[in-house]
C-alpha cells in the first residue's frame, strides 16, 4: 500500500523526501499561502504530512523550507501518540511550540548553509523569524558547532 501511494504521489507531480530520522512524510502541493510558505500536519491516519505552496515549489528556498518541515514531520512521527497529540501541543503549548519551531530554523539553517547561503543573513533570518516569541542572542547561534578543545 505504501509503494502504491509513494508511486501515486511520484506521478501527480508530488515530491518526498527521506529524512535523517527516517520518516518519509507525504509532500503535497496545497495552497498555504499567505500564512506559510509550507506546513506540517496530520493526514487522517494519524501520520504527518507536509503541505508546500505552488509557489514555494517555484521558489529557490524550496529544499530549505522542505528541511524545516521535515524536522516537524519526523518529530511528530516519533511523539508519543503521533502526529495529533503533537500538534495540539504545538497549538497549546507556547514553550514547546517555541522550542520545535528553532530545532527545525536550526536544521534548515545548516541545510541552507549547504546551499551557499551566507551564515550571517541565515543566523538573522532565524532571529528575525524567532523575534515575537523569544529573543535570540548570538550566543544561541545554532548553525555551527565549536569543536572541542
Amino acid at each position: 500500500m505504501r509503494a502504491f501511494l509513494v508511486l501515486v504521489l511520484t506521478a501527480c507531480g508530488c515530491a518526498h523526501v527521506l529524512p535523517p530520522g527516517g520518516y518519509q512524510a507525504a509532500i503535497l502541493v496545497h495552497p498555504t499561502m499567505p500564512g506559510a510558505l509550507a506546513t506540517t500536519t496530520c493526514s487522517h491516519n494519524n501520520l504527518p504530512i507536509i503541505l508546500v505552496d505552488s509557489q514555494t515549489v517555484a521558489s529557490p528556498d524550496f529544499e530549505i523550507v522542505l528541511a524545516h518541515e521535515q524536522v516537524h514531520a519526523v518529530r511528530a512521527y516519533a511523539y508519543r501518540g503521533g502526529c495529533w497529540p503533537f500538534m495540539y501541543r504545538i497549538a497549546k503549548d507556547k514553550t514547546f511550540r517555541v522550542k520545535e519551531q528553532f530545532l527545525a530554523f536550526c536544521e534548515s539553517g545548516k541545510f541552507a548553509l549547504t546551499r551557499n547561503r551566507k551564515p550571517d543573513s541565515v543566523w538573522l533570518y532565524i532571529v528575525n523569524v524567532m523575534r515575537p516569541d523569544t529573543l535570540l542572542t548570538a550566543a544561541d547561534n545554532c548553525l555551527f558547532e565549536e569543536p572541542p578543545e
